[in-house]
């Protein structure tokens, strides 16, 4: 299945007609999405290969996550399977309540907006001295307010300026691709993969999608201290595996990311960087352009990780001052 085809099948999809401020957002995507448009999908790797296991989740954070309930008012505005939480919709992933895959993704969204709270707040009060890999992932205070308004956007769902000039603005969609369903059979092609490498999510360039395939369920939803890589005393980071990011939570920054960053077609982005030391290795204009940055960062405060290269400390002249 060529990628056109699958962003098609994407772009012939709508949206709820739920208002905004009184005013209800476009039912269509804009006739300019068509299939020319790229997309980029995350960690296109062998998923029998991490070293984790696939629901390696701790016994406290699973129950965490299974038994609290959605502090978001889970709503249908329709008959056609669309949930909304907050101002995410999630839509094609069963009904609302039990073991929907709907509420799943709705009870894990607040938890995703919690650690973000302690993201942020690592980004505007703690910069380069964050203990949890900041200066290791952005480098320097100059990138501070550019990380953090990313943060800032996916916490709140901002609503996406994705179409032609006043055509409205868009809800962020999470899209659950199913086998069978006729408006998604390119995407779900896509999602089968080849050569054994099957994508866990994509996110369809200047829309408001992310396409959620079948391994996104097959993934841990938040990541343990076990995720944590090491850093040597000569600031290697170690091993260089994807595998922080790798879980649902870490997916879902790391697409929405990706969203929020080509919602301006001026924006160019690097091509991806999918492992840690890599991701590390990047400099700061290139960091803060790479999707996997900001997950790992935040997956990083998730759970924990604390070994990270370190900010040089400023030199000092003969007397005293600093250089």
């Amino acid at each position: 299945m060529t990628e056109a085809a699958v962003i098609t099948s994407l772009n012939n999809l709508t949206l709820t007609n739920a208002s905004v401020n009184g005013t209800a957002p476009p039912t269509e995507l804009p006739a300019e999405l068509d299939s020319t448009v790229p997309h980029r999908q995350l960690l296109n790797f062998q998923t029998q290969t991490t070293p984790f296991g696939l629901t390696n989740v701790t016994a406290e954070e699973s129950t965490e996550i299974q038994d609290e309930t959605s502090t978001e008012e889970l709503v249908h505005p329709d008959d056609a399977g669309v949930v909304m939480s907050g101002n995410y919709v999630i839509n094609k992933c069963g009904p609302a309540g039990g073991n929907s895959r709907a509420q799943h993704l709705a009870d894990l969204l607040p938890h995703i907006w919690s650690t973000l709270q302690k993201t942020i707040y690592e980004v505007d009060n703690k910069g380069v001295s964050s203990v949890f890999g900041y200066y290791a992932f952005f480098k320097t205070t100059e990138n501070q307010a550019a990380v953090s308004d990313i943060y800032q956007k996916i916490a709140n769902g901002t609503l996406l300026d994705v179409g032609t000039p006043g055509s409205g603005l868009y809800y962020p969609q999470f899209l659950c691709i199913n086998k069978g369903d006729p408006e998604v059979i390119g995407a779900y092609n896509f999602c089968q993969g080849s050569s054994g490498h099957r994508p866990i999510a994509y996110h369809s360039t200047q829309t408001n999608l992310v396409a959620l395939c079948d391994e996104f369920w097959r993934l841990a939803p938040v990541p343990s201290h076990a995720y944590c890589p090491t850093t040597t005393t000569y600031g290697v980071v170690s091993p260089n595996s994807p595998w922080l990011q790798y879980t649902r939570s870490g997916a879902i920054i790391h697409e929405l990311t990706e969203m929020y960053l080509n919602e301006k077609a001026n924006v160019s982005l690097i091509p991806e960087t999918y492992l840690v030391a890599d991701a590390v290795a990047l400099t700061a204009s290139s960091a803060i352009l790479n999707p996997s940055n900001f997950a790992f960062f935040y997956s990083a405060i998730k759970a924990g990780c604390t070994s990270w290269p370190k900010a040089p400390k400023a030199s000092l002249t003969h007397d005293g001052l600093r250089f």
